[in-house]
């Protein structure tokens, strides 16, 4: 068996980089279940559409982000989903919405809450 002998400055760069490894790989993950929410948010809209729900925004994702942004007052049109697009969103889609968010947290996110916040009481 090997024993490696780091220094305390070592240890706290390999702490350090596994952290921010971690936090990278959290926000990714965060956008595309925001993305998903978005894609499906916007088949219930336009049934028609039929996006893949993969967190991906391509072309198809775009257009119909603009296409929503245009028919809520969105300005600029721009096919980018942020705040200016959420906080234009009639009260009903935005319901819709934040359900779909909330369907996003799966077992992996409810387990890390679970082990985060401490014991239950």
């Amino acid at each position: 068996m090997k024993r490696y002998i780091f220094t305390e400055t070592q240890l706290k760069n390999i702490v350090d980089n596994v952290i921010e490894e971690s936090i990278l790989l959290t926000e990714q993950e965060e956008e595309k279940k925001r993305n998903v929410a978005v894609q499906k948010f916007l088949n219930a809209v336009y049934r028609q559409l039929n996006l893949t729900e993969d967190g991906l925004i391509g072309p198809k994702t775009k257009k119909a982000i603009e296409n929503y942004q245009s028919k809520i007052g969105v300005y600029p049109v721009d096919g980018v989903w942020g705040p200016e697009t959420e906080k234009k969103m009639p009260e009903n889609h935005r319901k819709i919405f934040e359900a779909y968010i909330k369907e996003s947290d799966d077992i992996f996110d409810k387990m890390i809450k679970l082990f985060t916040s401490g014991p239950q009481q």
